[in-house]
């Protein structure tokens, strides 16, 4: 397999500690150690000053597991499975469903391994441009329309980087129905759930929408966290 070069990844590798004054990164000034350990209860307090750096299970930390399933309704911890980090997950998740003779459909402009990786794998991948003319809206009629008979992923990047993009209820719940009905996985990139304005737009995670729904998240995002490489 031969994958595109990242192009952002090699511009933050040549830039990113290389100026003074960073304007183009997507998350937000990361935790302090102690300010993170000031947040927490004894019995967490008890857990981290016992840590022991070794291996654990390698679907992840039982506990952690637990935590993050917390954060979804339909979810449990046996249906998590902890990353380093998102990259790493978008990497074993287009891998176990795509190759040669697979589609996908992936909302775009986009983090480019959201769909590079799916092509390295073989697959043919169908980028559902947001246009500024829609207000950088997600088309979902138009998205369904550029489904096919091979279509396995579907891949919604909500909120959106870099637009800000957020899918109605009634839009989410539309493409849900399309991609139920044809058995197809959806994606749902959610790195930034949690930080939308009004919480009342939150959409339901894709992991909760459908059998076949996935959420992807990270702690680099709204968790501010990103030295953790949880995803």
């Amino acid at each position: 397999m031969r994958i595109a070069d990242f192009a952002l990844e090699r511009y933050f590798a040549r830039w990113e500690f290389a100026v003074e004054y960073l304007l183009c990164a997507s998350d937000v000034e990361g935790y302090r150690m102690a300010d993170l350990l000031s947040l927490a209860d004894p019995e967490a307090r008890v857990l981290w000053d016992g840590l022991r750096l070794g291996y654990t299970e390698s679907s992840g930390h039982p506990l952690l597991r637990a935590e993050i399933a917390a954060l979804y309704d339909e979810v449990g911890p046996d249906d998590v499975l902890v990353f380093a980090g998102a990259e790493e997950a978008i990497f074993c998740l287009s891998n176990v469903l795509l190759g040669p003779g697979d589609h996908a459909v992936v909302t775009w402009p986009g983090y480019q391994s959201l769909y590079e990786v799916g092509r390295a794998a073989g697959a043919e991948v169908t980028l559902h441009e947001l246009r500024e003319a829609d207000r950088w809206q997600l088309d979902v009629e138009r998205l369904i329309a550029a489904l096919r008979p091979n279509t396995r992923l579907v891949v919604v990047n909500a909120p959106h980087n870099p637009t800000g993009m957020l899918p109605t209820h009634g839009e989410w719940a539309r493409l849900a129905d399309a991609l139920g009905d044809r058995g197809i996985h959806l994606l749902a990139d959610e790195v930034y759930r949690l930080l939308e304005v009004d919480e009342t737009d939150r959409l339901v995670a894709g992991a909760d929408l459908i059998a076949r729904g996935i959420s992807l998240g990270v702690m680099s995002k709204s968790f501010a966290m990103a030295g953790l490489r949880i995803g």
